[in-house]
């Protein structure tokens, strides 16, 4: 279904213009603010519904505005007022009203005034997202689980690369622990021993001044003789009471505190190499976690793989990455310049497969050789390309002037 004439009456920057079109392409050209645009806003304001209107639909200075769009099916009228109000009329060739005209058109164009030029210049993600949509492709839960699988092995591997680190400054051999219990007994032991040895030295101190302190007294006082030799007597035999204790010398303890000092540099290294092993043994875990991980990366893009390898494209050699849509197996961006509009002009065709129109706004950035590509992909498949050019100078079917067409012969860049 193409457009067979389009009557524009005071729409935006237009007075009246009426175009029917002779082949595939319209090439809509007039210098900036004639009201070249308005041509192709017209087309999607009658047939795109109220969201397709702007604020200001009348030109400015009129009180209506009217568009006609016949196609070689169906009549479509809509009318502007001043207060805002818009009415729409849908009749068939044989004359018949639909009830429920923008159901009609909605069902006719399902995305009406889509830009060729527009897919090329689209974002990676806006992009794929077109496309999904064309070839009914949706990818999104097992993106979503792709892209969690991804994020949770990367923070595996981030921890494997921190582990490793903590093993590798552990040493892999060294000595067995030592039991220093033992050695801590026998010091203790000994420690005894010498408090009772030096407790028995005092006693003996005591007992040895207590015996001088007596002699001295008897050698003073020879009156108290019986007196004294009665203390001496006793403190003699204290005294030798205490000799016979046989408590021994003073024992040394520092050679056992040197084994218990080399027995803990020991136990340290001991127990750095157990802690090396539960490091290895985490380290493992983890290896062993990113490589299933991994497994279910690999799952995923076989799956999407397959999903997307099921999909009818547009055109052959379209398919996706994980950053966007590829043509030929290389990033769409980095395609040439023809390959984009070709690419596009098929997309846009496969999007209206009922209304065959298509509308390019910025006609200028096509060159002949892309001209050439639109025009041709559009007669072959039955398209009718409307084509806005700014300058008056080359291929033109319609020249805007001043809100009105002026007629023109399509003459030769």
């Amino acid at each position: 279904m193409n457009v067979v004439s389009l009557t524009a009456e005071n729409v935006k920057r237009l007075k009246a213009v009426q175009i029917k079109p002779d082949g595939p392409t319209v090439v809509v050209a007039g210098r900036n603010g004639q009201g070249k645009s308005s041509v192709l806003d017209s087309i999607q304001m009658v047939l795109g519904g109220k969201d397709a209107v702007p604020a200001e639909p009348i030109r400015r200075g009129a009180s209506s505005a009217k568009i006609i769009l016949e196609t070689d099916e169906l009549t479509v009228t809509r009318k502007f007022t001043q207060r805002g109000g818009t009415s729409i009329e849908v009749t068939s060739k044989a004359g018949l009203k639909y009830p429920s005209p923008q159901a009609v058109l909605d069902a006719l164009t399902s995305s009406i005034g889509f830009d060729p030029l527009a897919f090329s210049q689209m974002k990676d993600k806006e992009q794929a997202q077109a496309l999904r949509e064309l070839v009914g492709l949706d990818t999104t839960a097992i993106d979503a689980e792709r892209k969690a699988a991804y994020e949770e092995r990367t923070v595996v591997n981030r921890q494997i690369k921190q582990q490793k680190a903590v093993v590798d400054s552990l040493p892999m051999t060294g000595p067995a622990p030592v039991d220093v219990s033992d050695l801590i007994a026998k010091v203790e032991e000994i420690r005894q021993h010498n408090r009772r040895w030096e407790e028995n030295n005092r006693k003996l101190d005591k007992f040895r001044r207590e015996v001088e302190a007596c002699e001295e007294r008897v050698t003073r006082l020879r009156a108290e003789l019986e007196l004294a030799e009665g203390s001496l007597s006793a403190a003699r035999e204290a005294y030798q009471k205490a000799g016979e204790v046989g408590i021994g010398e003073e024992m040394d303890t520092s050679e056992l505190m040197r084994q218990i000092a080399n027995a803990t540099e020991t136990n340290k290294l001991a127990d750095k190499v157990t802690q090396r092993k539960r490091e290895a043994f985490t380290l493992e875990t983890l290896e062993k976690q990113a490589a299933d991980l991994t497994a279910k990366v690999d799952e995923l893009d076989a799956k999407r793989h397959d999903m997307i390898s099921g999909a009818k494209f547009p055109v052959e050699g379209l398919g996706f990455s994980e950053t966007g849509v590829t043509f030929n197996g290389i990033p769409f961006s980095q395609s040439s310049r023809s390959e984009q509009i070709r690419v596009g002009m098929a997309v846009a065709i496969a999007k209206n497969p009922e209304f065959k129109v298509v509308l390019i706004r910025d006609g200028s950035l096509l060159d002949d050789d892309a001209m050439r590509i639109v025009a041709e992909m559009a007669a072959e498949s039955g398209f009718q390309v409307w084509i806005e050019r700014v300058g008056t100078e080359g291929v033109c079917t319609v020249l805007i002037e001043d809100g009105e067409a002026v007629e023109v012969e399509a003459l030769a860049s």
